[in-house]
């Protein structure tokens, strides 16, 4: 018989804790999943490069496919989602049904984006790694208003953000944090970490197993931890794991 794979969510919260299994939906091929605070749950598949849109009892709600990979920047607003491709050098805004409603081609102004992560409707701070600067694009008007230099490996970074003043990024295995001259503030060896999140004055740092957070200058300390889990994620609810069935 071969072996069946499901969601299994664990609702984490301040009085206890909730299960929750979502049976149709496998996970195998699952890269990425995420949760709004609407309970619908988002999945990208690196096999296709899909991204698939669930309610909470495991409904398709909408799918995208895209014929190259991507990272979800987050889904915290699921009206307006960014999605960014380094191998397209794109970010595209989907909508709440996963439609295509904006598209930004990078090439057309820069050498090779490593990251971007959109601030606003507005305002995307992307990482040149042809020029090692940080910039801040207006990507409605097309002009860069600011740029920072930088003296860390682009190529090692798997996440960003920016946030009052200050560079946040993942590597290969460490958390650090930048500020806009270019000096490191604070630095933090992780196995694998995989994303980054902001929530008030708190930023979230995720590896496959864990959810960590930091709040500047030196607070670091583990929030969720999960053994077995493939992916771990939260939203205003709670923390959520991606397991196996066993």
């Amino acid at each position: 018989m071969k072996p069946c794979f499901f969601f299994l969510f664990i609702f984490i919260f301040s009085v206890g804790f909730a299960q929750q299994k979502i049976d149709s939906i496998q996970i195998k091929d699952i890269q990425d999943f995420q949760s709004d605070d609407y309970g619908n749950l988002y999945t990208y598949e690196k096999q296709n490069f899909s991204l698939t849109k669930y309610d909470d009892k495991g409904k398709e709600l909408g799918r995208l496919m895209m014929t190259v990979p991507f990272k979800i920047q987050s889904v915290d607003n699921p009206l307006n989602i960014f999605l960014f491709s380094e191998n397209a050098q794109q970010l595209k805004v989907v909508d709440q049904n996963l439609v295509e409603i904006q598209k930004i081609d990078f090439s057309t102004y820069f050498g090779f984006i490593k990251l971007a992560f959109a601030e606003d409707l507005q305002i995307v701070w992307l990482l040149d790694e042809t020029t090692k600067r940080l910039v801040q694009f207006n990507y409605r008007t097309h002009q860069i208003i600011k740029s920072f230099q930088y003296q860390f490996d682009f190529d090692e970074v798997t996440s960003m953000l920016v946030f009052d003043q200050k560079l946040y990024i993942t590597t290969k295995s460490a958390f650090k944090v930048y500020d806009l001259r270019g000096n490191l503030l604070f630095s933090k060896d992780l196995e694998k970490p995989v994303k980054l999140r902001r929530s008030n004055e708190q930023i979230f740092i995720f590896t496959h197993k864990e959810i960590l957070e930091f709040a500047f200058p030196t607070d670091f300390k583990s929030v969720y931890f999960e053994k077995d889990a493939k992916i771990v994620d939260k939203n205003n609810t709670g923390f959520l794991a991606l397991i196996k069935d066993k």
